[in-house]
């Protein structure tokens, strides 16, 4: 029940006051009937509410960088979660939230103790592509994230992300032209830069380039992936600073 007693929830709570005093007061009611139509409506939409208001705000601390409290609330939605669909999809939102602070060892954790055949194939290829583009930055059990990334592509073909996934995979594995093509098609066919995370896939193109000696190509992919905010475009940035001049 933590995820009832917290911020987002107090925010719910009190715009239902809010609402339910304004609705009574607009309507001409007693003192009496304000308060039983107030607490009318925090009883009755407090809970829906809460629920949908804290899905969406995990969604806006995540995109906006304030990835401690979007981990603080996915654990409190996970940790209150009593339905095994609710502790499935919850235990995916605390993966992401750990996958966007690069702690891919937390995000493992979470991802396996998700039931991968009770889900439906687009869930299924989520956790499954996610899986693999953990494994494949931690650089543990390459064959097995590169089976899960092609089941991923197999099952939603025109689904860059996961071309991205497979593509990383490709490149921890050292098969670098395939990591390339993988990549680049995905940047291509989606150019979003936020997306997984902002810079990424530009930042992972330049390491293939880089490693395929193709030095004035990673120099043009890390310039493009330093313009980003977080930690790719750190990481870019960083890179960029300790190579020579040209």
């Amino acid at each position: 029940m933590g995820r009832f007693f917290n911020r987002e929830a107090a925010l719910v709570a009190g715009g239902l006051l809010v609402a339910g005093v304004a609705i009574g007061l607009l309507a001409g009611l007693k003192p009496w009937l304000v308060a039983v139509v107030t607490v009318g409506l925090v009883a009755l939409l407090h809970w829906p509410l809460t629920l949908a208001f804290q899905s969406w705000m995990l969604e806006v601390y995540t995109e906006h960088g304030r990835l401690q409290r979007a981990l603080d609330l996915a654990l409190q939605i996970r940790d209150s979660a009593t339905l095994r669909r609710e502790r499935h999809k919850a235990y995916v939102d605390v993966a992401f939230v750990h996958l966007a602070r690069g702690d891919y060892e937390h995000a493992l954790q979470n991802l396996s103790k998700v039931i991968v055949s009770s889900l439906k194939p687009a869930t299924r290829a989520v956790v499954e592509g996610s899986t693999a583009y953990a494994l494949a930055w931690l650089e543990r059990d390459l064959s097995r994230a590169d089976e899960l990334a092609q089941r991923s592509v197999a099952a939603f073909p025109s689904e860059p992300l996961f071309g991205f996934f497979l593509g990383l995979v490709r490149f921890k594995e050292g098969r670098l032209a395939e990591a390339q093509e993988l990549v680049s098609k995905s940047l291509e066919t989606e150019p979003d830069p936020k997306l997984p995370h902002p810079g990424e896939r530009t930042y992972v193109l330049a390491q293939v380039q880089s490693a395929l000696g193709e030095r004035d190509a990673a120099r043009a992919s890390l310039e493009k992936a330093r313009g980003a905010r977080g930690r790719f475009g750190e990481l870019a940035a960083k890179e960029l600073a300790s190579w020579p001049s040209s």
